[in-house]
């Protein structure tokens, strides 16, 4: 069960977790680049919600050292908009 609860939507928001040698920066910049849009930090230091295509951000973000997880509002924020 608990799997089914991270496991990260088709499409929507999805929490950006660098693991090991994953850079945040680089894993932020990699999700940009496949059209995902930046809805905030995540609720750990180095973690970043976004809002994309979990088939485009996959390849990148497994060759980045990146888990894409999903990002419940409970957990990430109800509002997860980035200010500008």
């Amino acid at each position: 069960m608990m799997t089914a609860l991270l496991a990260p939507p088709e499409t929507g928001a999805m929490l950006l977790l660098p693991v090991g040698h994953g850079s945040p920066g680089i894993a932020l910049q990699r999700a940009l680049e496949t059209g995902a849009r930046l809805e905030g930090a995540g609720p750990i230091a180095g973690t970043f919600v976004v809002d994309g295509d979990r088939g485009r951000l996959a390849p990148l973000m497994l060759n980045a050292g990146v888990l894409i997880l999903a990002a419940p509002a409970p957990l990430c924020g109800q509002s997860r908009r980035a200010t500008a």
